[in-house]
């Protein structure tokens, strides 16, 4: 199979140029679908794209779908990891935890009861404790009940 090169205006990659930087990915199976019948419409009829391009165009149907369909699963787990994660955290609550804090002097060992979870933006957990510390949960050295 032969593999061609597309560029753009005076032979500049698609990537290159401003709608190359910008272009989105294909949604999904349905939006590849509806590219697909374009091309088959707007094709050179006195050129048409011969049946072994159009066959591997067509099995490169069930490989998009297949990636798709991927990627939606990747970001149900990615998603269902944060829920469990949020949980986990939960479960520290009323517990005494112990954190080895490191320091300019060395390392601090900090205790309390957990009376607050947050959930930084950059995904750390951090736990507040009852004496007004917070501790990272990465710290976390001991769990005890109560």
């Amino acid at each position: 199979m032969e593999v061609t090169t597309v560029s753009g205006p005076a032979g500049v990659a698609p990537a290159d140029t401003e709608a190359g930087r910008n272009a989105q990915p294909i949604a999904d199976f349905q939006d590849f679908l509806k590219l697909f019948v374009s091309q088959l419409k707007y094709q050179d009829p006195l050129s048409p794209t011969g049946s072994e391009e159009f066959l591997a165009e067509t099995a490169q149907f069930s490989t998009v779908e297949q990636l798709v369909n991927l990627n939606r699963r990747a970001e149900a787990a990615v998603q269902g990891g944060e829920v469990l994660r949020r949980a986990t955290a939960a479960a520290y609550l009323g517990r005494t935890v112990t954190a080895s804090i490191s320091g300019e002097g060395g390392d601090t060992q900090v205790t309390g009861r957990v009376t607050a979870i947050e959930f930084a933006d950059d995904g750390a957990v951090v736990l507040g404790l009852d004496g007004g510390q917070e501790v990272p949960l990465a710290d976390v050295v001991h769990v005890a009940d109560g």
